[in-house]
């Protein structure tokens, strides 16, 4: 930080400092003028008082214009790798949802499985783990691009950049949460309940729009990925428990699908607000994650 605040304030430094070097060997030179040929001199060097303090805010202002404007086109490409980066990870967060969280009778295995059909229930986990699986690795990337980029994206860049990179980490969670719901090793025995990341998607997409507005190539460089509404992938959700009874995203209105069946928390936030007048006893609430990402 400190190398990128010299070099910020170089020029404007050295423009300042040698300002001031001039006007003291100038007042050196006019004492000795004054000297030489009297004191008629001093009118000058009250004009030169007085003019100094604003030539000196002018020099300041201009080169620091001049400084902050050179420093903004060296962070431009430094900005667009994050951003492109950024784009592909939202893309494939809301892209890899609509076909991770859609009900079984959406899913469409046709050309992605042919074995048994005992193992139908695997291949599908495993299709819907497929949409959501290649997020997390880019979640990681673009971390590191951040933290490698800081600097160059400065004040107003790196608070839009990290709001949509928390809110991203947080709906992919969620996301794997429901996912896991379908993992045939539950049999369907788990009741999953969690709660629609509705506040962080709308983040993730007022982000997304920041950066397509500063780089308005990203929205022509999709590379084929849909990029569904936010309306849209709730509604993939809605669908999907009415088939399922066994997820749940309203806590305080939830019934268990069976007597016995095991009850699995989103995390400690939906755990505290799950309804337990329906519970049976001994039944017990089990929490995925301690908190919320």
């Amino acid at each position: 930080m400190l190398s990128h605040l010299l070099s910020r304030h170089r020029l404007l430094v050295i423009g300042v400092g040698l300002y001031i070097v001039i006007f003291l060997l100038g007042f050196f030179f006019r004492n000795l003028a004054v000297q030489f040929f009297g004191s008629d001199i001093w009118p000058n060097l009250e004009a030169t008082a007085i003019s100094f303090p604003l030539e000196t805010a002018f020099v300041y202002f201009v080169i620091d214009s001049i400084v902050a404007t050179r420093e903004e086109e060296r962070a431009i490409p430094a900005r667009r790798i994050v951003a492109a980066k950024l784009a592909l990870a939202h893309r494939l967060i809301l892209s890899g949802a609509f076909v991770a969280l859609r009900p079984p009778s959406e899913l469409d295995l046709g050309t992605h499985y042919k074995g048994p059909k005992n193992e139908e229930s695997t291949a599908a986990f495993n299709l819907r783990l497929s949409g959501l699986a290649p997020c997390q690795y880019h979640l990681n990337e673009l971390k590191e691009l951040i933290d490698l980029s800081s600097v160059s994206l400065g004040a107003e860049w790196l608070p839009i950049v990290v709001s949509h990179y928390t809110s991203a980490r947080r709906v992919l969670a969620s996301f794997m949460f429901f996912v896991d719901s379908w993992n045939p090793r539950h049999s369907g025995k788990v009741d999953f309940i969690g709660i629609f990341p509705e506040k962080s998607l709308q983040n993730m997409e007022t982000s997304y729009q920041w950066l397509l507005k500063r780089f308005p190539e990203l929205e022509r460089d999709k590379q084929g990925l849909r990029c569904p509404a936010v309306i849209s992938i709730k509604m993939i959700i809605e669908r999907t428990i009415s088939e399922c009874p066994n997820i749940s995203i309203s806590p305080k209105t939830y019934i268990p699908s069976s007597p016995d069946a095991i009850i699995c928390a989103e995390d400690m936030d939906v755990m505290m607000n799950i309804n337990t007048l329906h519970l049976s006893d001994g039944q017990h609430i089990h929490v995925a994650r301690q908190a919320s990402e």
